[in-house]
């Protein structure tokens, strides 16, 4: 993402064009292109090149002796911040017009962060870079841009203090320590701690692809290669790097162990130094190469705000004629950025030019700090909500406050709930309602008709348990509560004669080749926790209505919930504030994500080995699935239903329950 006009005797073509393949490979995984699941490892190329870059000037300056901290930061601002704070500027301009108030608050945050560079600490405590909320925030990908600019802070004194150590503590000594203790302490965020988010987002747990960058800055001088050597080392760097953005995707433990394959690949292609080889360069060096290698940090910055609102005002995939279109009109906006904005304040050198272009620049971060938190202080400008749209919010955050009143009968060692139930609990159990956020979406209901029947309800829900004994998903998060979960249902179930248990989970996630609509939420991998060997779901939910139905009366599987494209509420606001009709959710998308599900959970009705419920059958026709009633929402999101959407249900649900 970085680069510099600063000695073009040594200029290589052929790093634009790794960065050109580096960025497309970003904002092809963010179009959706089919198959490339892995794309966002372009970022991780980035910081390689980034760090190859930054050290191969600085290296040059210690030579000269004319390094300086100050001129090095100069650099820096000027070519990062004119096009991120045109980025975040824009973004804040269309989301006044597009953004729900809510919406149009958190990029208010958002926004105040990219700014102070701190995107990756400010995201790391709001959601994983995959989750569904992704596609709704314009400003997520700033995180990568906060860990450069931290390494940058840190890099001048790191190599002051390097280059004055005698003895075996030297540059490349202190860049391969740096480069081992980030990567171990990736390691530990991510499987030591289960901490997704760390793993991913801090600097500190990234800083080491940077270093390695900076090791290879540091060997170029004396790397001698062979001509079939380099086409080698250049050829398998290229097919391993492309290959990466294929053969990863979402369910892995990124960054993990796979995060080595592209990131040594980009350093391969770096140290096989071939732009002078023409072969080579047939590809990587052609003029198309080396304007999106050029145009690549505006290109970064200004694909995903124009894909996060087209899809926000969509409120649906993009066609592939859209695809083009958005990229198209992406490389535009970059070049005209490149050329107006990046290249002048890269080259703005003598005096006069830096006083204009630091007046500019402070003016611009001043100017948006202000905004941002004129956005945060106004709510979103929430007085563009209409009356009708206020009294929704509202009775929405209600619903969410009933599902969240439930008394804890079993916790974790954070005082976590795992077991509630709703009201008061006599200590004895009659239905148990076991699952994921999908459980909890009906059980305040539930709890309340089974109530008036007498019967008492205890919720067991867990973000990535499945309701599945024995087995565990390839996500490490929650893993130690999935088996206090399941020990738990088989102690209930023992202790409690005649008991009924419904299962309710987003079962496509588990069981579905295809990706889920809206939130685009990657499959989870199963394993059996015993054997330690993947278990494919129907095998694994066979054997656990075999072992439920040994001891309790009833098995009840909450069938799936259709998955929308949009949030609903937002997308319900959105249509009042611009003035447009509520889009539709297609039918067939429902089953063809689901026809696996569906034809499972008939095998196992057929089997009785437990009755099935389908919500989708009082909220879909053959056409479209609904989403509003009215001017009122049947989903609190793209996937979850509001109390009104339960109700669809519900009675049939309540009775499935309560007959013998």
């Amino acid at each position: 993402m970085d680069e510099s006009n600063a000695h073009k005797q040594t200029y290589r073509p052929d790093i634009d064009g790794l960065r050109a393949i580096a960025v497309l490979l970003v904002v092809f995984y963010h179009l959706d292109i089919p198959y490339l699941t892995g794309g966002f490892i372009g970022v991780d190329a980035f910081y390689v090149i980034s760090g190859f870059v930054i050290f191969r000037i600085i290296f040059h300056q210690l030579e000269n002796n004319n390094f300086s901290i100050w001129d090095f930061y100069k650099r820096r601002i000027r070519r990062i911040y004119p096009a991120l704070g045109l980025t975040i500027l824009g973004t804040m301009i269309v989301g006044y017009f597009l953004l729900t108030p809510n919406e149009y608050r958190l990029l208010g945050g958002d926004g105040l962060a990219a700014n102070f560079s701190v995107s990756n600490f400010h995201f790391s405590d709001r959601l994983t870079y995959f989750a569904g909320a992704a596609k709704t925030i314009p400003l997520l990908h700033t995180w990568s841009l906060g860990v450069e600019e931290q390494f940058y802070i840190l890099v001048p004194f790191l190599v002051l203090f390097l280059n004055a150590q005698k003895g075996w503590l030297n540059i490349f000594s202190g860049l391969l320590i740096v480069t081992l203790l980030s990567f171990l302490l990736q390691l530990f965020f991510l499987y030591g701690i289960a901490s997704e988010n760390k793993a991913f987002y801090l600097s500190i747990s990234r800083f080491w692809e940077l270093s390695i960058g900076g090791m290879l800055a540091y060997f170029e001088p004396k790397l001698m290669v062979t001509k079939q050597w380099s086409r080698l080392l250049a050829a398998t760097g290229l097919v391993a790097l492309i290959g990466s953005g294929f053969l990863i995707n979402s369910s892995y433990n990124f960054p993990g162990y796979i995060i080595v394959l592209p990131v040594f690949s980009t350093a391969l292609i770096i140290a096989a130094n071939m732009q002078k080889d023409q072969l080579f360069n047939y590809g990587l060096t052609t003029k198309l190469m080396l304007f999106i290698g050029r145009i690549s940090y505006s290109l970064y910055l200004f694909h995903w705000p124009i894909i996060v609102f087209t899809l926000l005002y969509l409120g649906r995939e993009f066609t592939p004629i859209e695809k083009a279109a958005v990229l198209f009109i992406s490389i535009a906006l970059s070049y005209v950025s490149w050329r107006w904005i990046e290249a002048p304040f890269r080259t703005a050198i003598d005096k006069t030019q830096w006083q204009n272009a630091k007046r500019i620049l402070s003016g611009m971060f001043v100017g948006i700090t202000a905004i941002s938190l004129i956005i945060l202080f106004t709510n979103g400008f929430e007085g563009r909500l209409s009356s009708n749209a206020k009294n929704l919010e509202k009775q929405l955050s209600q619903e969410s406050i009933q599902r969240n009143a439930c008394t804890p009968i079993l916790t974790d060692h954070t005082k976590k709930e795992l077991a509630c139930a709703y009201g008061d609990y006599s200590g004895k159990t009659d239905v148990i309602l076991w699952g994921d956020s999908h459980a909890q979406m009906i059980a305040p209901q539930l709890s309340a008709q089974l109530k008036k029947k007498g019967k008492q309800l205890v919720l067991a829900y867990k973000a990535n348990c499945p309701s599945l004994f024995g087995v565990l998903t390839t996500k490490r998060k929650h893993r130690d509560h999935c088996l206090a979960m399941q020990s738990y249902i088989q102690k209930t179930i023992s202790e409690n004669e005649g008991l009924v248990v419904i299962l309710a989970g987003r079962w496509a996630n588990l069981y579905s080749s295809i990706r889920a609509p809206g939130d685009g939420s990657g499959n989870l991998g199963l394993v059996d926790h015993v054997s330690g060997k993947p278990i494919e779901f129907d095998k694994a939910l066979e054997r656990t209505l075999l072992s439920l139905r040994k001891a309790a009366s009833k098995v009840i599987i909450l069938g799936p919930v259709p998955e929308v494209s949009f949030h609903v509420p937002n997308m319900l606001n959105r249509s009042l504030i611009i003035g447009r009709q509520m889009p539709s959710s297609p039918a067939p998308l429902f089953h063809e994500r689901q026809m696996q599900v569906l034809n499972l959970f008939a095998n196992l009705e057929q089997q009785a080995l437990a009755r099935v419920v389908y919500p989708h059958k009082s909220l879909c026709n053959a056409k479209e699935c609904q989403t509003v009633e009215g001017q009122w929402p049947l989903y609190s999101d793209d996937d979850h239903l509001t109390f009104k959407g339960v109700e669809r249900f519900l009675v049939e649900l309540v009775n499935e329950a309560s007959r013998p």
